[in-house]
């Protein structure tokens, strides 16, 4: 049986220079710590999906990642380290062939990976990785050459990135003129797809036929964007859809109405508008049924029910009007909005001017999880750890201590409203978030992990030996107690 292995955590140091300074925010799981990753391990095959976070010049920014084999890499969207932190808030392996280059170092292979320029390379001593870096524009920190040398004695190799942000714009223009040929640059991207987009709604064509789908604008159950702009350029037709704009108000409102002069005298006042409820609930429910069917009989502000009640001023009723018969003159600006986070270059140009980095995925061969914790102690200072560990049941670190904040179940079903977590959880796991602060010269070993089982006992029971075991103690414990009882009884 497969052991599969999905966790998130906090992983490797990045450095905005030699010198690099990271911070923490310790209000919202989203933004601690400096650095995150989520590892899936399955049967000698790794994913692992890195962040960090930077102080400094974008130009400066140099990233050293040690894995245990040649990876494939692919970009990822941040949203699933903010979905994570919604979800929980309650055999030998043959690498194949000889690296090493001449110099001692060799390159493997370069690619553009979303923002960063990726170099896969191998070493035979860390003073000639670390020069080779220098020589091609990677920026490393000072007093890295233990470190390096340690995974070298491991056979990993390095993954060495830098940012190069007009690669990534050539390489997303590229995409993009694949899908409308008139574009040519970020300005064109923004109004030929915009203009694209509308007429498609305006056409009402389904998600599938329409430019949405090329473009992966989300058409999710519940309102994805795709959704939400369909009918907000046609309008929310149906009772549950306008329901949505108008309840908060009249529960607020009707709360008020009965502390201030008391649940009989509302109900009455009500039933003199024709409205006759069981209960509270109820009447908030009919209420904004009677505003519902008012504005779908096109009835003026003064002839609906809105105005009698006095809870929506004149503003206010027209709004729900509008979301009844759709915005299409404010409906240029949403799509815009939507087709820049899709385009990617202001969503990037954001999340680097609060010094957080697009995510970046390895695929690679290990033997077992990999958790390169030894590598962070070049951070200098203390580092929180964020942990949330899928698998077959609760697990832990062996060699750190870890405060236990989250741990229970999670099945396909508990995410299917998240857009990014329903795509890569496809079975049953155990979740169990870990956090812990560790101080750099504690870091002295990489993390190895165990399940809870392991914790107690530091093997995992053998159920088919030790059944027979316990029965056969069982048996004997019965014979014994039934000779004593007759000698005792014979005296």
């Amino acid at each position: 049986m497969k052991k599969l292995i999905f966790l998130l955590s906090l992983l490797l140091v990045p450095y905005a220079a030699a010198d690099g300074v990271f911070f923490h925010h310790y209000y919202e799981d989203v933004y601690e710590p400096s650095q995150k990753a989520i590892i899936f391990f399955d049967n000698g095959n790794e994913k692992l999906i890195l962040q960090v976070r930077y102080e400094g010049n974008v130009s400066d920014f140099g990233w050293i990642v040690p894995l245990p084999s040649v990876p494939d890499m692919e970009k990822v969207d941040a949203e699933i380290f903010y979905e994570l932190s919604l979800l929980t808030s309650n055999e030998s392996l043959n690498w194949g062939g000889d690296y090493h280059g001449k110099d001692g170092v060799t390159l493997i292979k370069q690619e553009q990976v979303g923002i960063y320029n990726v170099s896969i390379v191998n070493a035979t001593n860390a003073s000639l990785l670390i020069q080779w870096a220098e020589k091609h524009g990677y920026v490393l920190p000072k007093g890295i050459d233990e470190a390096v040398q340690y995974y070298i004695e491991k056979k990993w190799c390095f993954a060495l990135m830098k940012i190069d942000i007009e690669a990534y714009i050539k390489e997303r223009i590229k995409w993009l003129n694949e899908i409308d040929n008139r574009i040519k640059n970020v300005s064109d991207a923004e109004k030929y797809l915009t203009i694209d987009l509308i007429k498609d709604i305006s056409l009402k064509k389904s998600y599938n036929e329409s430019i949405a789908s090329k473009l992966g604008i989300e058409n999710s159950y519940d309102y994805g964007k795709w959704k939400w702009l369909y009918h907000e350029y046609w309008g929310w037709k149906s009772y549950e859809e306008l329901k949505t704009w108008m309840y908060f108000d009249v529960k607020y409102s009707i709360e008020n109405e009965i502390e201030e002069k008391g649940y009989n005298e509302v109900m009455q006042k009500y039933e003199k508008h024709g409205i006759y409820a069981i209960d509270k609930h109820d009447l908030i429910d009919r209420i904004c049924y009677r505003i519902y069917e008012d504005i779908k009989e096109g009835k003026l502000y003064s002839e609906s029910i809105a105005s009698s009640i006095n809870y929506f001023s004149i503003y206010d009723y027209h709004y729900l009007v509008e979301k009844y018969n759709g915005r299409r003159n404010e409906i240029e600006e949403n799509v815009m909005e939507i087709v820049k986070s899709k385009i990617g270059v202001e969503e990037i140009k954001y999340m680097m001017h609060r010094g957080d980095i697009q995510p970046i995925e390895f695929i690679f061969k290990s033997n077992e999880t990999v958790y390169p914790l030894r590598i962070t102690s070049l951070n200098g200072k203390a580092t929180e750890v964020l942990l949330y560990v899928f698998s077959d049941k609760e697990s832990h670190p062996k060699n750190y201590e870890f405060s236990v904040e989250y741990s229970n179940w999670v099945a396909p079903e508990d995410v299917m409203n998240y857009t990014t977590l329903s795509r890569i959880i496809h079975k049953k796991f155990y979740l169990t978030k870990l956090r812990a602060v560790i101080k750099p010269e504690k870091m002295d070993e990489d993390i190895e992990f165990s399940n809870y089982t392991e914790m107690y006992t530091g093997t995992q029971p053998n159920r088919s030996t030790i059944y027979p075991v316990i029965a056969i103690v069982a048996i004997l414990s019965f014979l014994i107690f039934k000779r004593f009882q007759g000698r005792h009884k014979i005296k």
